[in-house]
């Protein structure tokens, strides 16, 4: 669409049809083939009830992590 902003990101990690980035903003975003978890075939911001510096994402089958700066762990998905 016309004045979209594109995503860029510092961080990617996938497995099977589903993959998770952070973006430069310290965002998390995920995106799959169509189905379960990870419906969006485009980049969809997820949230958690904190939201602190991202440092790692991590990938599995149905589900996703991410490690904040300060080591708490976050899971989105199937977990």
């Amino acid at each position: 669409a016309a004045g979209s902003q594109v995503p860029r990101f510092r961080k990617i990690s996938s497995q099977g049809i589903d993959a998770c980035g952070i973006t430069l903003e310290s965002q998390l975003m995920c995106w799959g083939a169509g189905t379960g978890n990870f419906g969006q075939r485009t980049p969809t911001r997820v949230t958690f009830s904190s939201y602190a510096t991202l440092k790692d994402v991590a990938v599995g089958s149905n589900f996703a992590c991410v490690l904040e700066v300060g080591g708490v762990a976050w899971c989105h998905g199937v977990n």
